[in-house]
């Protein structure tokens, strides 16, 4: 029987030291998103055999991650695939990559059924293509910036311990204007951004803020996971793409 636990702070070197060793580019193995989306999926964790296990619920279907880690993989799935019958549900991993696809066919040959679903796909692009934007595919993302350049009066700068309430500020105005509460969607987002404000240093994040004629007008913060960052939360705005290119 695998013991499952609740994600909390105290665990993100423990998690972090099997992540932040693999290979695999996800986001959903971010700590700060498996910390900060825990109310909505009710994530937990558990260590066994070398490897780092992750289950939750994803539309109320209970779903695992690809155990993380080095040993005997078979065994670990034989336990995963045990505890969802133990829950009364069919096993089922959600992020699978089409490198481990072959490697579960591998340990378990004829066990799997894949299915792609776009939905939970990542988009990664290279930190030198965001901050040249060179090349014909990028012309549309050159030209917003180039004329937000020309138009306006703006600064970025790194979000800082005492800049967080001005964040806070932004997130709450933006709420307000769209009626974030009153949409799940938005609603639950408001919460995990949040959280992930008020955790920023203790969730490891980095992040900027754009300003524009003196006034906060976009926010963004990145985690780093292996050697990729990935775009934690932001606030829409017409600014949006500008933030992405410092």
């Amino acid at each position: 029987m695998i013991s499952f636990k609740d994600i909390e702070l105290q665990d993100k070197e423990l998690i972090t030291s099997y992540t932040q060793n693999s290979p695999r580019r996800n986001c959903d193995l971010s700590f700060s998103n498996l910390c900060s989306w825990r109310f909505l999926y009710n994530t937990k964790f558990a260590i066994m055999d070398g490897f780092l296990l992750l289950k939750f619920w994803a539309n109320d279907e209970l779903v695992y991650m690809m155990p993380i880690g080095n040993g005997d993989l078979t065994k670990v799935l034989d336990a995963l695939v045990e505890d969802a019958h133990r829950e009364g549900e069919p096993f089922c991993l959600l992020g699978i990559c089409s490198g481990m696809c072959s490697e579960l066919e591998a340990f378990m040959p004829g066990e799997f059924q894949f299915t792609a679903d776009r939905d939970y796909a990542d988009y990664l692009y290279l930190r030198t293509d965001l901050a040249t934007l060179a090349g014909k595919k990028f012309q549309s993302k050159r030209n917003h910036v180039n004329k937000f350049k020309r138009t306006y009066n703006y600064e970025y700068t790194p979000i800082t311990p005492d800049r967080i309430q001005e964040c806070l500020d932004l997130e709450a105005e933006w709420c307000k204007a769209n009626n974030c509460d009153q949409h799940e969607g938005t609603g639950n987002e408001r919460r995990a951004l949040v959280y992930a404000l008020h955790n920023f240093e203790e969730l490891g994040l980095t992040g900027g803020i754009l300003h524009v004629d003196g006034k906060i007008a976009a926010i963004i913060n990145l985690v780093w996971e292996t050697s990729t960052a990935f775009p934690v939360y932001w606030m829409p705005d017409s600014a949006m793409t500008v933030i992405h290119w410092p």
